[in-house]
């Protein structure tokens, strides 16, 4: 079969990723097969992060949780605490610990007051 490329702006590739996630798809190939029918595709279970977009926010997501955990705080006050000890934007580590992980905000505090899955998440972190 052959591969093609096709352009789209911004707004429809992150309404794609949204539906992607919603659906659990693990691709947004996955997703695009599904919603016209051509091929079927496997259902997967729960949303677990996925660690191949990270790169250095690795460090990020850790001091979020720890904040969230220990401090007992919100995932927005822990993200913009975290961006101010370390220079970064608070999009950037926002990002970090959602879209590059392959969740929404609720998933990953979800994640994070969770213990079995939090603590799952951070063996990840740690590899």
């Amino acid at each position: 079969m052959q591969i093609r490329k096709i352009a789209i702006n911004d707004d429809l590739y992150w309404a794609l990723e949204k539906l992607r996630v919603d659906r659990r798809k693990e691709t947004i190939e996955d997703l695009l097969y599904e919603l016209v029918g051509t091929r079927k595709t496997k259902q997967t279970g729960p949303i677990e992060p996925s660690m191949h977009l990270l790169g250095k926010g690795k460090s990020q997501v850790l001091a979020v949780i720890n904040r969230m955990r220990d401090k007992g705080i919100e995932f927005n006050a822990a993200t913009l605490e975290i961006a101010k000890e370390l220079r970064i934007t608070h999009g950037a580590c926002r990002d970090s610990c959602t879209r590059r992980l392959g969740l929404d905000t609720a998933q990953f505090v979800e994640i994070v007051k969770d213990k079995i899955r939090c603590e799952r998440l951070i063996a990840k972190l740690n590899e």
